[in-house]
């Protein structure tokens, strides 16, 4: 991968108008109230990043984070524009490189296409990657599957991963993602993991069953199919398995909190902080819970002391204001009183 984001900006994506996020973190915490923009920025991470490994990955990644929104048409196209607009512009500077990534609806024998460019900037040389004229159609739902998991739409295999709350539930995910895991001989390193929060959990085993591969948890009470299980266990499993999985790559989360009791979500925050520092992995994350950020500071290891806290605010234009997570007991009180809490 180019390294670790040092910053992003953003124009013309979704809700934002112009957003430039700097001073990024090994963790970054996203917190704000709904359509204060979080999930965009992920949004706009998640497809900069695919941008990065080609015109295929970048226009299946598009159409992922179009189907997570919730397809409705051709509108779902056109809104990735905020108000009518007619380029996107997302741009991340590493330490090794820029890279550029501009999105705008086609005209004359274009129209009602997307024409993308990814340019990348070493040592005062522009490269050009790649021109993608993308179809309305190629994005829209239909042609294959929308369960099935396929080496092109697994994006960890790609160095990075766009985790929200349906992902657990795609059948194949799992699946796909035990193999690496085991093949990498990281099962049991989760499994010990899982154990912190689920006492019960002693293993894995994909069984064959009505003529599809499944993976089934093993536990003290007996041997269950994944997709029974509950979501918070399914989220604990998945990120002990991506974080090394996505070595010197990126984690995007959106709602991190979402399924996990207290216990869970406090392996999970020592599970992300721990693995972003002995995996070189970059965590983004979005969260409406002051908790989980309480959780994260006070975690004694070292992935906090380079964790920063974004509190994201819309007025009348996107504003954030930016802590380190070591001291996010300075600003919690201010986070509280704007999610109501």
């Amino acid at each position: 991968m180019g390294g670790m984001i040092e910053s992003l900006g953003i124009r013309n994506f979704r809700g934002i108008r112009s957003l430039e996020l700097s001073g990024l973190g090994r963790i970054n915490v996203l917190v704000g109230r709904n359509n204060s923009s979080k999930s965009s920025v992920l949004e706009a991470l998640s497809v900069l990043m695919a941008a990065r490994k080609g015109a295929m990955v970048f226009a299946e990644t598009l159409r992922q984070a179009l189907l997570w929104r919730g397809w409705y048409g051709a509108l779902a196209v056109d809104d990735l524009f905020h108000r009518g607009t007619d380029t996107i512009n997302l741009t991340a500077r590493m330490q090794d490189e820029s890279v550029t990534l501009t999105i705008r609806r086609g005209d004359d024998e274009l129209r009602g296409k997307l024409v993308a460019y990814l340019e990348i900037d070493r040592e005062d040389e522009v490269v050009p990657k790649f021109k993608a004229v993308v179809s309305r159609e190629e994005l829209a739902p239909g042609g294959f599957d929308e369960h099935e998991v396929t080496p092109k739409v697994f994006l960890p295999h790609h160095g990075f991963e766009f985790l929200i709350p349906t992902t657990l539930r795609k059948f194949g995910y799992a699946e796909v993602l035990y193999s690496h895991a085991y093949e990498k001989r990281i099962v049991k390193d989760s499994i010990r993991i899982l154990r912190q929060a689920y006492p019960g959990t002693k293993g894995f085993s994909p069984l064959f069953k009505e003529g599809l591969w499944v993976l089934h948890v093993e536990t003290e009470d007996g041997v269950y199919p994944y997709y029974l299980m509950g979501e918070g266990f399914k989220s604990a499993m998945v990120i002990s398995f991506l974080m090394p999985l996505l070595e010197g790559g990126y984690l995007f989360i959106d709602l991190a909190e979402t399924f996990h009791h207290p216990k869970s979500l406090r392996v999970m925050a020592k599970t992300l902080l721990n693995g972003a520092v002995s995996h070189n992995v970059q965590v983004f994350m979005t969260t409406h819970s002051p908790e989980l950020i309480e959780l994260l500071a006070s975690c004694d290891v070292p992935g906090k002391d380079d964790g920063k806290i974004f509190h994201l605010q819309r007025g009348e234009k996107l504003s954030y204001r930016v802590s380190p997570l070591s001291a996010a007991g300075d600003i919690l009180q201010d986070i509280r009183a704007d999610l109501g809490s």
